[in-house]
């Protein structure tokens, strides 16, 4: 997201790749490694309010979604912020991916006996209830998983 930025509209992040986790580069924000990251508002949610309600560490900044999250009332949509039709609609298509949530995927030509233990081993861990009381606690958004398509 921070590349397309950069090149639709004009915005001059340097990108710093290579942090092997998200809380790794979490880490690197609350160092000052860094200066600012794209995040989920469900990892901020879960893991740095404090980071937040301190207001020393994070300051939010704009969200890549359709819609505004129901939480962030007054965090504007990078949506609002384009005036180029053109740019609106590359924007839009690019925080369509809010609304679809993480994907899981394997690359082509992956045998069907594979694929088809994936799914067995997701459609699982989507039952399962260690894992469901820890999405709970994490406070997802929905008190029942996320389905798979």
């Amino acid at each position: 997201m921070p590349a397309f930025m950069n090149k639709v509209l004009g915005t001059k992040f340097k990108i710093v790749v290579g942090y092997q986790s998200a809380g790794k580069r979490n880490l690197s924000i609350e160092s000052g490694e860094t200066e600012a990251a794209i995040t989920t508002w469900n990892d901020v949610r879960t893991y740095h309010m404090d980071w937040i309600r301190e207001g020393g560490i994070m300051r939010l900044i704009v969200q890549i979604a359709l819609q505004k999250h129901p939480e962030l009332p007054n965090l504007p949509l990078l949506l609002d912020q384009v005036e180029n039709p053109a740019d609106h609609d590359l924007i839009e298509f690019m925080s369509s991916s809010s609304q679809m949530g993480q994907a899981y995927a394997a690359p082509p030509g992956i045998p069907a006996p594979i694929v088809d233990a994936l799914r067995r081993a997701f459609d699982a861990t989507m039952k399962d209830p260690a894992f469901i009381e820890k999405m709970q606690a994490a406070r997802w958004s929905s008190t029942r998983p996320p389905a798979r398509r």
